[in-house]
């Protein structure tokens, strides 16, 4: 009778027990628990979402934790509608998301701070949520992550970067002016790793690129390409604050069939990568509403990952690093060697990393994609050369860039908890 009735007990002081304040803003999101929130910064408050699994999470002592980094220059990526994807439910893992400073959509999703186009406030920001996903800091409501979620957490905390993310990700890691918790390792999906691919010189299948040449990148300062800039032109005239194009009709009149040079517009003056800069001024071309040379240099090297992975990795001497990417790039399909992917890999050799690897191990992607295809298997702490012919991720619908970026921090996360660090996995640690 005593085995019997003391469950039954239980059970009824737990219908009884009222929801922990702190949890009352997360609400059922498919699997998962979700709760939109704001982290206090020196910069202003942060608008973060989380997802939480319910229950235990991923291993026995907990759940591990990871900040997802988005793309592109947008600064708004929360709340996530069902229209975006975000690292697979069910995993047993906290995920943390932000929009980043300057980011205005109303409704009380506004960061606040200045938009920078990625520089010292946006790592600033990421590196508050960094210490909010760390259980070291409470957001503005006085809750700390571990009061938000069922499940403690086991310790482990990683980045996730896709595309322009994982440049973010790593230059917040390599900032000696921020507080930052331990970080076990990065993942990033196609990360654009230099100014050159950042500004799409390589062009696209769509657009293809008069300056692109194959196989000319190497690692100096950064990742370097020898791209063709003759035949620049600058047209005044064209739009509101001109065009830097290849005048292949030797007219200088930009007529929208050329092929632009791009840039990034920050503080009023555009930015382009430098070579492109430099190549202008060789050229005697005079350029307006332009960022100087010095300029240039100094936007783009706090913007690109390869020059920030050293510093990182001396600060986190036990981090590790994915790069992963697909056969055909998200957007850089004119870039037919993928040396943006591969450099990455280039870099943390190049920083002595204590570990990185080319894609995640085959069991963690056919584990996430669940699609039943042979996935490309090579092992860790390899030397890859920029451009290396080494095999790509499948480009299908059945798998696709965000399953190959769940998998990698995964796999990372795994390694981590266990601390198996062998070059090759014959199955998933945790299922």
């Amino acid at each position: 009778m005593r085995t019997v009735g003391i469950p039954i007990l239980f059970v009824m002081l737990c219908a009884c027990t009222p929801t922990p304040p702190c949890q009352e803003a997360m609400e059922m999101a498919g699997s998962e628990r979700s709760g939109v929130l704001t982290i206090g910064t020196d910069i202003g408050s942060i608008v973060s979402q989380v997802f939480a699994p319910t229950g235990l999470g991923r291993y026995p002592d907990g759940a591990p934790v990871v900040v997802y980094v988005h793309g592109g220059w947008r600064t708004n990526f929360v709340p996530i509608d069902e229209s975006v994807s975000h690292i697979n439910p069910g995993l047993g893992l906290v995920q943390l998301y932000l929009n980043l400073p300057g980011g205005r959509l109303g409704d009380g999703y506004d960061s606040e701070g200045r938009e920078d186009k990625r520089g010292g406030e946006a790592r600033a920001a990421l590196a508050a949520v960094l210490r909010y996903a760390a259980g070291t800091e409470v957001d503005t409501d006085g809750c700390r992550l571990s009061d938000r979620i069922d499940s403690p957490l086991s310790g482990q905390l990683a980045l996730a970067g896709y595309s322009n993310g994982g440049n973010l990700a790593w230059a917040t890691l390599a900032d000696p002016s921020l507080e930052l918790p331990e970080v076990i390792g990065v993942a990033t999906y196609e990360t654009p790793a230099a100014d050159q691919f950042i500004v799409v010189e390589p062009g696209t299948l769509e657009n293809p690129s008069p300056v692109y040449i194959e196989d000319t990148c190497t690692l100096t300062d950064g990742i370097r390409c020898d791209y063709d800039y003759s035949g620049l032109a600058f047209d005044a005239d064209a739009e509101d604050d001109g065009v830097l194009f290849i005048d292949e009709a030797g007219d200088g009149t930009f007529d929208g069939g050329d092929f632009r040079l791009g840039a990034v517009k920050h503080d009023g003056r555009w930015h382009h990568s430098l070579p492109a800069r430099q190549a202008a001024i060789a050229q005697g071309l005079t350029l307006t509403n332009r960022a100087s040379p010095e300029d240039t240099a100094s936007f783009w090297g706090e913007r690109e990952a390869p020059r920030q992975i050293a510093d990182a990795v001396a600060r986190f001497p036990d981090i590790a690093g994915v790069s992963v990417g697909s056969e055909q790039d998200h957007v850089l399909t004119g870039a037919v060697e993928h040396p943006h992917v591969t450099g990455m890999i280039t870099a943390m050799r190049a920083a002595d990393i204590r570990w990185s690897r080319l894609h995640p191990d085959s069991a963690y992607t056919t584990l996430i994609s669940r699609s039943g295809q042979d996935f490309p298997d090579l092992d860790a702490n390899l030397e890859v050369e920029i451009g290396a012919d080494l095999p790509l991720m499948p480009y299908t619908a059945a798998a696709h860039g965000e399953d190959y970026l769940t998998a990698a921090v995964v796999e990372l996360l795994d390694r981590s908890h266990d601390a198996q660090w062998e070059s090759n996995l014959d199955a998933v640690i945790y299922r």
